[in-house]
């Protein structure tokens, strides 16, 4: 990581943290969620999480 970067911008970039398999499966996980609400409490809760 560059330092002086992060301190500038506040952000850093991280590539491949996922693999596409574990992409796929984090995809099919949160499809699942409600999508008619502001948004969902305890994700800790779900077994993916």
């Amino acid at each position: 990581m560059d330092k002086a970067v992060f301190d500038e911008s506040g952000i850093h970039i991280v590539a491949a943290f996922l693999d596409q398999d574990e992409c796929s499966l984090l995809n099919s996980a949160i499809s699942n969620l409600n999508t008619e609400s502001v948004g969902t409490r305890n994700l800790l809760n779900y077994s993916w999480c």
